[in-house]
Order: C-alpha cells, then structure tokens, then sequence
C-alpha cells in the first residue's frame, strides 16, 4: 500500500544527467544506466548485493534531453531510448552486449517535460 524506507545505494552521482533502472544483462535483477556530464553512457551492473565497476558503453549522449532503458523491441534485451536535443526521439537496440546503430522513431518530443 506505499513505498518502503528507501536505501541509498551508492553517492557521487550528482553530476549524472540521466539514471535509469533496466536488467542490462538479463540476470533477472535491475542494473542502473546513467550518462555523466561529459555524456558517456555508463552500465552498472547490480551483482545482488551491490554494483560491480562501471562498464562505459557509449558516448555523445550530452545532448540528450531524455534517456531510457527498456526492451522496446521485446528481445529480452534491454535497448536504451532518447531524445535529443532536436526533439528526436532514438531507438538504440541491442546487439548482445553493445548498441546498435539509432533507428529514428519519431520527432516533436523535446516538448515533453518526462518520456518514459
């Protein structure tokens, strides 16, 4: 019926300019995805008890106004999703371990405040 006491799990992410939840690695927990101020994309993997050294897995995502994780494809796979600073709105799916190349699904979101 609500939410439980929260749990810090970790500090010094301040200066990220987006965090998402998503099973990167499909071990069936939720591993964060952030892009720090320099706009490289981070994955941390949760190992069940706490998170394992960051792996980057892109960069140029500064201009992204908005990012996510999800399996947008129904792959099994978590895909990241973004919108840039254009209002374009990325589909950037999985290839195993690494993205693939963006598919435009669309435009006219950089007026949205939240895309989830």
């Amino acid at each position: 019926t609500g939410l439980s006491a929260r749990i810090q799990l970790g500090n010094g992410w301040a200066s990220f300019r987006h965090v998402v939840a998503a099973d990167w690695n499909g071990d069936g927990v939720a591993d964060v995805i952030g892009v720090d101020a320099g706009g490289n994309l981070w994955y941390y993997p949760h190992d069940g008890l706490g998170f394992a050294a960051p792996v980057q897995i892109g960069s140029g995502w500064a201009s992204f106004m908005h990012v996510n994780a999800s399996d947008f494809n129904g792959d099994r796979l978590a895909d990241v999703l973004g919108v840039d600073g254009n209002g374009v709105l990325w589909h950037y799916p999985r290839n195993g371990v690494n993205l693939s190349a963006p598919r435009q699904l669309g435009y006219g979101w950089g007026t949205f405040p939240h895309v989830m």
